[in-house]
């Protein structure tokens, strides 16, 4: 006999298994590459560049092309909507469209893909199902956001011979 998941509730939204929330597996929102996941866990967070001299949430890894504070995602409490705003001079891709630091903040969607240089993720809500499983592992390897110059990977010559 198996001993009953006992569920802690973050809002009247939102469920959570204790073990997860033991682990920190739990937030608002998902952030989901390939290989990591970033739970959101307050109501702003700041994407960026790897720094010492930065305090953003998110490391997005060395890339030059990025930013040290390249984007910031927040819940809009008046639209109840998590929106991303740009704040590097490269700009990020949602949903393939570029949204640039010069454009008002982008209301995120559940399951939008995002694009920051070569970093690639999921934008995910407690509702799906994708959020609690892995799923969305599966769904980033399938899906690639177009690159700044509208080209894909294997498509100029650098990428021919490979």
């Amino acid at each position: 006999m198996e001993a009953e998941t006992k569920k802690v509730y973050l809002s009247r939204y939102q469920k959570v298994r204790e073990d997860d929330l033991k682990r920190g597996r739990f937030g608002y929102a998902k952030l989901q590459w390939k290989n990591r996941e970033f739970f959101i866990q307050k109501r702003l967070i700041h994407l960026g560049r790897h720094s010492t001299n930065t305090d953003a949430d998110v490391d997005l890894g060395e890339e030059m092309n990025l930013s040290r504070k390249h984007a910031a995602i927040r819940y809009n409490e008046e639209k109840e909507t998590f929106e991303l705003e740009v704040l590097g001079k490269n700009g990020a891709f949602v949903r393939g469209v570029l949204i640039t630091k010069d454009q008002p903040p982008i209301a995120l969607a559940n399951r939008d893909l995002i694009q920051m240089g070569d970093n690639v993720f999921f934008f995910l809500t407690p509702q799906d199902q994708a959020f609690h499983e892995d799923l969305a592992k599966k769904a980033v390897k399938k899906r690639r956001a177009p690159r700044a110059n509208g080209q894909g990977r294997g498509t100029s010559k650098r990428y021919a011979d490979r």
